[in-house]
């Protein structure tokens, strides 16, 4: 069983792959790495596999407690995604929409300050705070170790057949936790998992994944001066992060499979600049196979891409390849089904209660399946709770799941996916991991038991995490008529309040807004809704011309809505707020829209 790295023997031997070293290690605080040909056994309390940040955290937190931690990981350096993954941009969750104020505390604030309090960081600087966290812990690290098989005594897991090198070892733990991204663990121990957006009637279409590259010859202050004065709310960049450059969506792909977009950028304290913008369309996730030929791919097409920098960006005039990641940016894969599980409705209504051991609040982002189109915001910034429960995996006793492959369904995954959500939950499982030995008690049993909660609650507390933030949520479409409409179209990921959180659900239905609005049912769902028909419509959408959409969707000739109602395509309530509107709204379209969706696809 494998994180499924890319073996470097199948590359494209012209590029040259850099990985970061550790500077001098001597001048830094070191964990305890251990050398799996000196045992045959290795005995622990709690086993974390994968040392992505969510599972350091799951590991410094579980140690604290007292708890001997082994962490274990098929790469040879700690940090996942934000080391071997070069992605050095932290999608910070805030308490509130225009909020300077982190939601996410204890270890990933420790995490944070250790990188200079940046959202862009060195990838070195940060490898360093890691090795620091987890050496200050007492963490035992296994690196290079690959596990082959789980050990189970019926439900329960009870350890793991490893291999470093040559040789294979057993390691025996009480309890473990599964930081793998794509939850390998668990789903190896037989706990049952959809993949990506399977549970939307979709199958296996994945978002795209990224390759992280790293660019030489950059210069920065051309970079902040052109995008700081472009005219563009949207783009922007400070002395470690930038954003922009539409320019990039113009780039001709050579393959079939990858596109470019808007640049992300993060400088590095050697003036090198890791680039983030690289999408790889069709990429199975669970496939080694399916990751190598798209990492090739975008190998080779890489200095095709860095010669359209030269040639229409801004500071990029002299740019030059240096790196590229070891591995890809893999946004979703397997959703392990826990005893709880965090949906939209969570994210949208900003839910959370007396079991909340973990707060998020990032914009659910929903990246695009298929080359062409760039994903959707389907929210703001909504703070809402995580149970631990959702990081139960059915099924199966003695292990925990933290990170995207956690149980969210696939739109809520949008924003808990991100690493600050996943080290928040990493470090409550950790110390329920530790708690469940002491005290004798099933994980589950701990989810499902306030009594339980509250004293995992309270060692949160006495870690650094803020379980009371101010949070201050408003959502005014509560109170709307069309509410329970929007509710379900959002649940199905289609319905979309933007970054500003509003649905403009009294504003008038525009060309412009519908076509969008079927470019987002297009994306995420199995309709198929031709936009050749908005194209002819006035730019205020009035009610016989959706009218006359509706027609063309469902192929049929309806003379007005109260056909439509008689037919069971929209409820009375629909047909009466139409019939006694004089303008129509985005609030009809969304209730007419449901009808339809809920017609054809339930």
């Amino acid at each position: 069983m494998s994180y499924k790295r890319l073996s470097v023997l199948l590359l494209i031997p012209l590029i040259l792959i850099i990985t970061y070293a550790v500077q001098d290690s001597s001048s830094e605080t070191m964990p305890t790495i251990l050398d799996g040909s000196e045992f045959s056994v290795l005995e622990y309390d709690v086993v974390v596999i994968g040392s992505d940040p969510e599972g350091i955290a799951a590991a410094v937190a579980s140690s604290r407690e007292g708890a001997k931690t082994l962490l274990v990981d098929e790469r040879s350096r700690v940090g996942g995604l934000y080391t071997v993954g070069m992605l050095n941009m932290l999608d910070l969750n805030y308490v509130a929409r225009g909020s300077s104020e982190i939601l996410n505390d204890g270890i990933f604030l420790e995490f944070y300050k250790g990188i200079g309090n940046n959202s862009a960081f060195d990838v070195a600087d940060a490898e360093r705070v890691f090795h620091r966290m987890l050496a200050d812990a007492g963490v035992d690290l296994l690196m290079n170790t690959s596990v082959d098989s789980v050990i189970m005594d019926a439900k329960t897991i009870k350890g793991l057949q490893v291999k470093q090198k040559n040789h294979n070892l057993t390691i025996h733990g009480q309890r473990f936790i599964d930081a793998t991204q794509d939850g390998d663990i668990a789903a190896a121990a037989g706990a049952p998992y959809t993949v990506a957006r399977e549970e939307l009637g979709l199958g296996k279409e994945y978002p795209a994944a990224t390759l992280v590259f790293q660019l030489g010859g950059i210069n920065w202050k051309e970079i902040k001066e052109y995008l700081n004065n472009d005219g563009n709310a949207h783009t922007g960049a400070n002395d470690w992060a930038a954003w922009g450059y539409a320019e990039m969506y113009g780039y001709p792909s050579q393959k079939e499979n990858l596109q470019m977009r808007g640049l992300n950028l993060g400088r590095q304290k050697d003036n090198s600049v890791l680039v983030n913008s690289l999408q790889l369309f069709n990429v199975d996730p669970t496939s080694e196979e399916s990751r190598v030929n798209a990492y090739n791919d975008a190998l080779q097409e890489l200095p095709s891409i860095i010669q359209y920098m030269n040639d229409n960006l801004v500071g990029f005039s002299d740019a030059y390849l240096i790196a590229t990641a070891e591995e890809l940016y893999i946004r979703e894969s397997r959703h392990i089904q826990g005893e709880d599980k965090l949906t939209a409705e969570h994210v949208f209504s900003g839910y959370y209660d007396e079991k909340t051991i973990a707060f998020g609040s990032y914009p659910i982002d929903l990246q695009s399946p298929e080359k062409g189109r760039y994903g959707h915001a389907l929210s703001g910034t909504s703070p809402y709770g995580l149970t631990l429960g959702m990081l139960v995996p059915l099924d199966i006793e003695g292990m925990l799941v933290v990170g995207k492959a956690s149980s969210y369904d696939p739109i809520a995954h949008g924003s808990a996916r991100t690493v600050p959500v996943g080290m928040a939950a990493g470090q409550a499982a950790g110390i329920a991991a530790a708690y469940s030995i002491t005290s004798d008690n099933s994980l589950r049993s701990i989810a499902n038991d306030q009594t339980h909660i509250d004293y995992l609650k309270d060692r949160l507390i006495a870690q650094g995490v803020n379980l009371s933030p101010n949070i201050d949520v408003n959502y005014p479409e509560k109170d709307h008529w069309s509410y329970p409409y929007v509710q379900y179209l959002r649940g199905k990921g289609l319905a979309s309040r933007g970054y500003a959180n509003d649905y403009l659900l009294d504003d008038k239905v525009t060309r412009g807004r519908l076509g969008s609005y079927l470019i987002l049912v297009n994306d995420h769902s199995i309709l198929d809704i031709s936009y050749e028909p908005v194209k002819e419509l006035p730019q205020d959408v009035e009610k016989d011309d959706l009218l006359h959409l509706i027609n063309e969707i469902l192929e049929r000739e309806y003379v007005d809505y109260q056909s439509l109602y008689e037919d069971g395509i929209i409820d009375e309530l629909t047909l009466v707020m139409i019939q006694q509107a004089s303008n129509l709204t985005n609030a009809h379209l969304y209730s007419v829209m449901a009808g339809i969706v809920h017609y054809l696809l339930d």
